[in-house]
């Protein structure tokens, strides 16, 4: 005697709602997972910024001068973290060998990344810090230059350090940002006054 078998198929309206319900699940992760990827990218950003500033105020207060490194593409100046022997006072490295990867927003090898000793008063760093159209600081100091770094990532980067300053969030704070295809955003270190 044969037993007849139950064999029961999905129906293709079946397959279309688990389709449709896959890709409306995919259409709300996608967004939340690209923003946490740039909060994480932002909080990358951050720390090795603030590593940066303490290590900009050693060599400052070891040698009197400001540091300068400078990659684009691979080192090209730098004695913050080699080449520095020859200053008075110089007690380093006071970081590691700092490279075009420090841009976490960067996704071309060879990027650029600047840490930049100002030492002219009309090539100085200038920051309105408090947002009242005054330059506060206007002088030799040192300033961090990332790019390419998204608006929304600098807006985010702004918030945190300047949540408080009135003003154009791109021209007044410890953060300024120049936008377009480059998106250059700078964050004062030390100096300057």
């Amino acid at each position: 005697m044969r037993h007849k078998e139950n064999k029961r198929a999905f129906t293709l309206t079946e397959l279309i709602l688990v389709v449709g319900i896959i890709a409306l699940l995919a259409g709300i992760m996608i967004p939340v997972i690209k923003g946490a990827i740039e909060d994480a990218k932002i909080a990358r950003l951050l720390n090795f910024a603030d590593a940066l500033a303490l290590a900009c105020k050693q060599f400052n207060s070891d040698t009197g001068s400001y540091a300068l490194e400078t990659i684009l593409g691979g080192p090209l100046s730098t004695n913050l973290s080699t080449n520095g022997a020859s200053i008075a006072g110089w007690d380093g490295p006071y970081c590691r060998p700092l490279s075009d990867e420090d841009n976490p927003f960067d996704l071309v090898p060879g990027g650029i990344f600047f840490l930049l000793a100002k030492v002219a008063v009309n090539n100085g760093v200038q920051y309105d810090l408090d947002g009242d159209g005054a330059l506060e600081i206007n002088g030799p100091g040192n300033d961090i230059q990332f790019y390419p770094v998204p608006d929304t990532a600098a807006k985010k980067i702004n918030d945190i350090y300047d949540k408080n300053v009135p003003g154009d969030w791109k021209s007044t704070g410890k953060v300024r940002y120049w936008p377009g295809a480059q998106g250059v955003l700078f964050i004062y270190l030390m100096g300057g006054h």
